[in-house]
């Protein structure tokens, strides 16, 4: 009774409460989920090696059921897809007794799309977007390096380069070298000159190849749109309508939730590249790990809203939370809200 009244009262005077109740559902799901994902550690302690063998064998049953569903593919096993979808969809006889929606229970089956104009087998394991699979793959790929199994970690590695090709997500691509990039100049403690090296590589590249630093640029974005024309077309119409939404509402809009939320986004990026920098420029392996993971993160969010994609690679906030309570000056839980701010 109440509710209603006070519903029919927000209604009345034109609260938009479709557009709270979803800003409040995608808070919940992604940044909320974020943050209590990585002070979990703080709060009950947390082994890196757990969480990273956790992710060892998540990355292997990538190969297992990548097998599988190549395998249904290429032997004509799939179900047609049902309109409006255009994927095939296998839905468990469990999900009838739910009520609702489906769609979260399905189970999305490999098909055939054109790459670079050849029909190749893409698939989307355990995400909603194949793309948001080669962010997990990317994230998957620098957990398992720190795996001390041998054995376990290649296969895990196989798992996660599997996954990362068969997802077509050219960011994630671009993200991988970048990471071991960063690495590298970490450890050979070029992090700080790296941005004068790469201006003058450029420069010199440039200027052997009679192009302008602008052209260099330009081809590359060409051939990466020509890989896939009808993704890069849709992501410049996702992008372009995101901006637009901004603009009307410029401080608590819809895209990092305006101004305001951009500033907090920043700030908590900030501080926690901060806190892994002071672990990492000490030679810590994981913490640069780490570190190169959370700026590529911030380049594959260009493709993807972070809102959609974080809760399917929850585990890597963990991971990352584990790191930051390593990074700590004295191993001990946190028992009060205070101390997270000391």
């Amino acid at each position: 009774m109440v509710s209603d009244v006070i519903g029919n009262g927000l209604y009345s005077i034109g609260f938009p409460s479709n557009a709270a109740i979803a800003a409040v559902v995608t808070f919940l799901k992604s940044y909320f989920m974020i943050f209590t994902a990585m002070i979990l550690p703080f709060l009950q302690k947390i082994r890196l090696r757990v969480i990273t063998r956790a992710v060892v064998w998540l990355s292997i049953g990538y190969i297992v059921t990548t097998v599988v569903l190549l395998a249904m593919l290429f032997l004509n096993l799939n179900p047609p897809p049902v309109p409006p979808l255009t994927v095939a969809q296998i839905i468990p006889l469990l999900a009838n007794v739910i009520p609702g929606g489906k769609e979260t229970l399905a189970i999305n089956l490999a098909e055939f799309q054109p790459f670079f104009g050849i029909s190749l087998p893409r698939i989307l394991l355990y995400t909603a977007d194949p793309p948001i699979l080669g962010v997990c793959a990317v994230f998957n790929l620098l957990i398992c390096l720190g795996e001390s199994d041998r054995k376990l970690k290649w296969w895990a590695i196989a798992g996660c380069l599997i996954a990362l090709f068969l997802c077509f997500s050219r960011i994630a691509w671009i993200a991988v070298p970048c990471t071991f990039l960063i690495v590298y100049c970490f450890r050979k403690r070029w992090l700080g000159l790296s941005s004068l090296w790469v201006g003058m590589g450029l420069g010199m590249l440039a200027a052997s190849l009679g192009l302008t630093i602008i052209q260099m640029f330009e081809q590359p974005m060409e051939l990466f749109t020509s890989a896939r024309v009808e993704s890069s077309r849709d992501r410049a119409l996702v992008v372009s309508r995101t901006i637009d939404a901004w603009l009307e509402y410029p401080w608590f809009g819809l895209y990092l939730h305006g101004v305001f939320g951009f500033v907090v986004f920043i700030a908590a990026l900030g501080l926690t590249l901060w806190d892994l920098w002071q672990s990492a420029k000490l030679g810590s392996i994981v913490a640069q790990r780490a570190f190169a993971a959370v700026l590529v993160l911030v380049l594959m969010c260009n493709a993807t809203p972070l809102s959609w994609m974080a809760v399917s690679f929850w585990y890597f906030f963990i991971w990352l939370g584990v790191i930051l309570y390593r990074s700590r000056p004295q191993y001990q839980a946190i028992s009060e809200w205070e101390q997270l701010a000391g």
